[in-house]
């Protein structure tokens, strides 16, 4: 999923909004156990249950970012490998051409224009998650 279960555009970042949406995930897919999710841009591995092994807890996993354009630090293609046969996930960065891909992003129509991101950051900070 793109955000959070129920809303595309949430920013899930904090282990209250990991839980919350682990509460919808069970409702919607009962039997889930990964749940691989974006929006935000950062890789990271959250883990909602205490009990049991492994294989039973709820995963909600963040496999990083190709757009680089919101990142300050690292401009590098992230992605993970996920494998469930042996219930591990590996963290990947590789460098890229961030400005000829950032081109070829604008250029394609895939960038919103100032405006819009001045609206989108705008109605953030008046309706937080």
């Amino acid at each position: 999923m793109h955000g959070g279960v129920r809303d595309a555009q949430l920013y899930m970042r904090t282990p209250a909004l990991i839980s919350a949406n682990a509460a919808l995930l069970r409702a919607d897919f009962t039997s889930a156990r990964v749940c691989f999710f974006g929006h935000s841009h950062f890789q990271k591995l959250y883990q909602v249950d205490d009990a049991g092994s492994a294989r039973e807890h709820l995963h909600f996993i963040n496999m990083g970012s190709v757009d680089a354009q919101r990142k300050n630090s690292s401009k590098l293609a992230e992605c993970a490998i996920f494998d469930s046969g042996a219930w591990s996930i590996e963290f990947l960065g590789v460098r890229y051409d961030a400005a000829a891909t950032e081109a070829k992003a604008a250029a394609g129509g895939y960038r919103i224009t100032p405006l819009l991101h001045r609206i989108y950051t705008w109605r953030r900070r008046l309706l937080p998650a």
